[in-house]
């Protein structure tokens, strides 16, 4: 029960911290910079190309903001596309299949959660896509499908916050439409066919992995088996062939206490568990089968990316980004600081 309970500890002191750093705030100049520091590109023995687009927290002082980067993987340059004001924050960025737009989580000063507009070369501050329906409601997580027809994103309502759900816009000029209800962490087949993403059940906090048709029909769970099956789920994607699915998931034990805590804190604070617990990246047959653990050295905040070729994998986590073969084997480290917060990463010639 000790082990547990310093588990739970730690999850509460990671919550709290982050809660504490989106408060924070400092004046700066916005607007596309080129970072002053150059990244020697390390890892030009594995022969990978193209760029990253990323989030990551940045100290000011006492104070932490969040810039949306760019990572010239050739070259080793980082160019700091957008940074937030003061009192705003960046949770997410998604760049179009056309790689002309990102899709940013965004919160404005004295603003509400939504989804903006950023021009991938920075030129011009974001702009917002999707109104709130209602105060206090907030819309995050936003990623496109791969055909570039629709934006997916995750809406919580605060009328509603034990219920998040996934919702679509088409792009440009559509109207939003709610594709699965009690779900979080949308991403597309590669060919924008079906939907994999996590389930939410709203009454113990429980994570389930469900694939279903890009319009949110014909839903089925993937199952997994082998061992203890993890309570906490995240950032699940198709490989580029959609026979198996990726995610994020910690080690039995530590999910265990997550659902403990679940049980003893409002719902509301257990759509946050991103982050929270050291987790590995894991594999499963899309159609369900027996997990397959593909890392073993536990990270926070995994989110990942395809390289454009297949070849490699570029994962997020609070402590940096690292890249990988599909199973897991030679990570190599490219970006050695995020800033301690949770974030995601694309990765575009």
């Amino acid at each position: 029960m000790d082990s547990m309970n310093g588990r739970v500890n730690a999850s509460l002191c990671i919550l709290m911290m982050a809660w504490q750093l989106a408060a924070c705030s400092v004046d700066i100049t916005q607007g596309p910079q080129l970072d002053s520091t150059n990244l020697l590109p390390t890892w030009a023995g594995l022969h990978i190309s193209g760029k990253l687009v990323y989030t990551a927290g940045e100290r000011h002082g006492t104070n932490v903001l969040v810039a949306v980067r760019m990572l010239n993987l050739s070259t080793g340059d980082i160019t700091t596309l957008f940074r937030t004001p003061a009192q705003g924050w960046v949770d997410s960025a998604a760049v179009s299949p056309d790689g002309k737009q990102i899709a940013i989580s965004y919160v404005p000063p004295n603003g509400q959660q939504t989804i903006y507009m950023l021009p991938a070369d920075g030129s011009q501050p974001p702009q917002p896509l999707v109104a709130p329906d209602q105060p206090g409601d907030r819309n995050s997580q936003a990623v496109w499908s791969p055909d570039g027809r629709y934006i997916y994103f995750v809406h919580m309502s605060q009328q509603n916050s034990g219920h998040p759900e996934i919702q679509r816009i088409a792009f440009p000029g559509g109207i939003v439409e709610i594709v699965v209800s009690n779900a979080a962490w949308p991403r597309l087949s590669p060919d924008s066919r079906e939907l994999v993403y996590v389930h939410v059940d709203p009454e113990t906090a429980v994570n389930r992995l469900f694939v279903t048709s890009a319009d949110g029909t014909g839903h089925r769970q993937v199952t997994l088996s082998g061992g203890m099956i993890p309570n906490v789920i995240d950032a699940p994607m198709f490989s580029p062939d959609a026979q198996s699915i990726l995610f994020s998931a910690p080690h039995s034990d530590e999910s265990s206490a997550w659902k403990w805590l679940g049980s003893m804190l409002p719902i509301a604070l257990i759509h946050a568990p991103h982050g929270s617990i050291p987790s590995d990246w894991w594999s499963v047959p899309v159609g369900g089968g027996v997990k397959q653990q593909l890392t073993h050295i536990p990270w926070l905040s995994l989110f990942g990316s395809y390289a454009p070729d297949n070849q490699h994998i570029a994962t997020y986590t609070a402590s940096g980004i690292f890249v990988m073969n599909p199973d897991g084997t030679g990570v190599t480290v490219v970006v050695s600081d995020t800033g301690g917060i949770p974030g995601t990463v694309n990765w575009i010639p």
